[in-house]
């Protein structure tokens, strides 16, 4: 076989020699340098005269020092040659080693760029991945380190890291003092781990760009902290969209992690906003830390004492339920039971430790107005029919969900392009079930499916193409039911699904009550879990079929219309129904524009009137 001829073979060797790096390269730069300076020093010794030492030492100083030429005798031509090819030489020497020195330099500047030091912090939180839902990962943190200094967020994707950082900036616009780093590179590769320094970290929450991906950097997680014995290991925090994963996630992961079953939780989160008006923008409130949340705390002043007791003793926080000792979450629990020592009381309050403000020793009762209390049983609000357009992965989930919460042979029209329904569905015990084929979304289409009794609608995104192309798609639909309802006068509340939370600003000015943002609630979900473990249990209830869950429902079940009544006058009513109130949906009679408020003061009152809701937490 040829092996190759010899300026082949030469040029392999050189090559070889260069991948070697700056240090090898100046290297042979001095050994080709003294080379020539020999070669140089002992011809002029044997043509001029002198030592072969003294040739070498003249042409050497020619080679580094150009200058030296200036000094030189012109008596002696065949010197003059000799020493200017060196000075020459010399040039070409300085040029190439600035070149060697700059290129290296360039180079360290550009790794460094990528950013593959190792990371030097602690008590930091580690979000592994890069994708569209990182963006509410990042100001959830940011809200939750407000007012806590020396925070710090690492970052790890398989973006470039300026391609990153721009892509932050240009969404997050106020990160409050809370550091960022950034780290180029796989997920699922433990080099990458280490460089994040994850060890170290209060929490990593795993961000991957699919189920898939999440669950092979959760193995690669759990496997790294296994073979470097990290004791205790960080609260890991990962969504999985596919409720299949869930399981095999729990298996995976094992103790200190949240294992979030994003899918069930939208599709009931849109079961009951599509006729629960406000719904939406109450779990995006106790989601964000933007305003109020829950908090597990340590009240040592409501040890021994019942729950309803301890209802009545915060004048700025309220409380939901109870984390006990053997870290089990009883939420809405019954009102007799009493709190332990070593339990911990989940409060919905603006920061951890605001309760501090108002808090009693004993349970304020006096400002409760019993005669504006409405008791007995409330009022059972008729479901209206739905109006579905559009399908996705969730369809029958959403429906089953439906189907509990409606009342008896309720109509729910399924609208779409196909010929026929994608997905297959259960069979449901007070749905009538009717698919409709469409040319289109546009007005003239959708009219004739849109007339008849009252109804809501609700539009769901298409999962089998882009996300920002499903969008558009979804603000189209928007544009034409609002359309309809203008030239035609047909009233219905609309609620959207939307996946990308930016998209969310547009969708509202074109219309719709209630919009699902479902990569924000699964981004949001991750961040609370890995700030308050124990929150976990929590949402994990509220967003299950099982326990208490967040309802909203007609102040005239709880207390009068048109009188001044005052907050804790509310709580109270909620209470007679088993039940706690965390605040309140009040539409001005004006505008017919709806305000949000939530765990108001105590003393706080207002006038309600008819079309108004309480945020409600109970089983029913």
């Amino acid at each position: 076989m040829k092996r190759g001829n010899f300026k082949e073979k030469f040029n392999y060797w050189f090559d070889s020699i260069m991948q070697r790096g700056t240090a090898t390269m100046i290297l042979m730069l001095f050994i080709a340098t003294m080379l020539v300076a020999c070669i140089i020093g002992l011809l002029v010794s044997l043509l001029c005269g002198g030592t072969v030492e003294e040739g070498i030492w003249i042409s050497l100083m020619h080679t580094l020092d150009g200058g030296t030429l200036a000094g030189d005798a012109l008596d002696n031509k065949i010197h003059i040659f000799f020493m200017t090819l060196m000075t020459v030489f010399g040039l070409c020497f300085t040029g190439v080693l600035i070149g060697i020195i700059n290129s290296s330099f360039e180079q360290k500047l550009y790794e460094m760029r990528k950013g593959t030091s190792k990371v030097i912090e602690k008590d930091h939180v580690v979000v592994l991945g890069f994708s569209y839902t990182l963006y509410t990962v990042i100001e959830s943190l940011v809200d939750a380190n407000e007012n806590h200094r020396n925070q710090c967020i690492v970052i790890v994707g398989d973006h470039d890291i300026e391609e990153m950082k721009d892509a932050v900036d240009a969404h997050v616009k106020n990160f409050k003092g809370t550091k960022m780093v950034y780290r180029s590179g796989k997920i699922y590769e433990e080099h990458m781990l280490d460089c994040a320094s994850v060890e170290t970290a209060k929490a990593v929450i795993i961000n991957g760009k699919n189920d898939v991906h999440a669950m092979k950097s959760l193995l690669t997680l759990k496997s790294y902290f296994k073979d470097h014995e990290v004791k205790p290991e960080p609260h890991i925090s990962v969504v999985f969209n596919d409720a299949r994963f869930v399981a095999a996630g729990e298996l995976a992961a094992g103790e200190n992690a949240s294992i979030i079953n994003c899918s069930d939780g939208i599709s009931r989160i849109i079961a009951h906003a599509s006729n629960q008006r406000g719904l939406c923008d109450v779990y995006e409130e106790l989601l964000d830390y933007k305003q109020n949340e829950f908090y597990c705390e340590d009240v040592p002043e409501v040890v021994g004492k019942t729950f309803r007791e301890v209802l009545f003793m915060f004048q700025q926080a309220i409380p939901v339920g109870i984390y006990h000792k053997n870290k089990t979450v009883d939420l809405n629990p019954r009102f007799s039971e009493c709190i332990g020592k070593g339990d911990q009381l989940i409060l919905f309050e603006e920061d951890d430790g605001a309760y501090r403000t108002g808090i009693t020793s004993e349970p304020v009762i006096s400002n409760i107005d019993e005669s504006k209390i409405i008791k007995g049983n409330e009022t059972k609000k008729m479901m209206m029919d739905l109006i579905i357009l559009g399908q996705n992965h969730r369809l029958d989930d959403i429906l089953r969900e439906y189907d509990k919460i409606t009342h008896d042979n309720a109509t729910v029209k399924i609208v779409d392009t196909e010929t026929e329904l994608k997905y297959r569905l259960s069979e449901y015990k007070n749905i009538d079930l009717e698919y409709i084929q469409i040319d289109d979304f546009y007005a003239e289409s959708l009219l004739e499916v849109l007339k008849g009794t009252e109804f809501n609608v609700l539009v769901l995104t298409d999962y089998d193409i882009d996300y920002e192309d499903a969008d558009a798609k979804s603000l189209l639909k928007l544009i034409e039911l609002k359309r309809i309802e203008h030239e035609n006068g047909i009233k219905f509340a609309t609620t959207c699904e939307i996946r990308k939370s930016a998209n969310k600003v547009i969708a509202e000015k074109v219309g719709g009550e209630n919009f699902v943002v479902s990569s924000m609630i699964g981004g949001l979900l991750s961040v609370q879990c890995s700030e308050y473990p124990p929150l976990y249990y929590v949402f994990k209830e509220i967003l299950s079929s099982k326990g208490s869950e967040l309802y909203m429902k007609a102040v005239e079940d709880f207390v009068e219309l048109g009188v001044e009544v005052n907050f804790n006058t509310i709580v109270e009513a909620a209470a007679c129904k088993d039940s706690i109130c965390l605040g309140f949906r009040k539409v001005n009679p004006t505008t017919k524009k709806a305000e949000l408020i939530t765990c108001p003061d105590r003393d706080y009152t207002c006038t309600f009137n008819e079309g108004d809701t309480l945020i409600i937490l109970s089983e029913d």
